[in-house]
């Protein structure tokens, strides 16, 4: 069986400050939190809709798409029919 231990001064002590501690940065972050939507909100806002309406134009520096033609009997897409689709097996092992 465990061993009890009584709680001390000093361990009452140190859960205190520890749960001011935590107070305190809990406190700091609902004003960060509130200064951030009552202050800057209006300037953050403008921002966003100004990113959000944004036309750029990007340049694509891409190379062109080549076919390496691998498989035996691949046709290319211009010559395939689009009617049905078929599937060819390319591989066979000979076993």
């Amino acid at each position: 069986m465990a061993r009890r231990r009584s709680v001390t001064i000093g361990n009452k002590k140190r859960i205190i400050i520890g749960f001011l501690v935590f107070c305190l940065v809990l406190l700091c972050l609902c004003i960060r939190t509130g200064y951030v939507q009552v202050v800057k909100g209006v300037s953050y806002g403008k921002k966003a809709a100004a990113q959000q309406t944004k036309d750029e134009v990007v340049a694509s520096n891409r190379g062109t798409i080549q076919d390496t033609d691998l498989f035996e009997g691949f046709r290319k897409p211009e010559e395939a029919s689009c009617h049905g689709a078929q599937a060819r097996r390319h591989h066979q092992r000979d076993e």
